[in-house]
């Protein structure tokens, strides 16, 4: 065989191969979009019922170590009130720190990572 017959026939087989490989992948996304869309139809259904949090309070609920005096407590309160309101300025949306407790020494670690990235995402 020549040496063109050789690439030539090499050349479409690597065009058949990224072609069904890409081909699959078309539809693994697409598959992967539909199972998206088909969950947040459930969810939407569900959340049809909630208010819309920028037009009334939220209560958020801020995790603090030190909570000792109840005169403590009050100044605590407003000062993570006033942080928050910072980090949302411009948003519209009102809040109330409606509970500030410890987390006991003895919380798993997952348990702690987990809280604390819950924390750091929403924003």
């Amino acid at each position: 065989m020549q040496l063109s017959v050789i690439l030539k026939e090499g050349l479409n087989i690597l065009i058949l191969g990224m072609g069904i490989t890409f081909i699959a992948l078309i539809l693994l996304i697409l598959i992967v979009n539909a199972i998206r869309w088909i969950t947040n139809i459930g969810k939407k259904q569900n959340d049809s019922g909630k208010t819309n949090i920028g037009s009334e309070e939220a209560n958020i609920q801020a995790v603090v170590v030190d909570s000792d005096t109840q005169a403590d407590n009050g100044e605590l309160i407003a000062v993570i009130s006033a942080s928050i309101a910072m980090m949302l300025t411009g948003s519209n949306q009102r809040f109330k720190v409606t509970r500030i407790r410890q987390i006991p020494s003895n919380t798993p670690k997952w348990n702690r990572v987990g809280r604390t990235e819950q924390i750091l995402n929403k924003r």
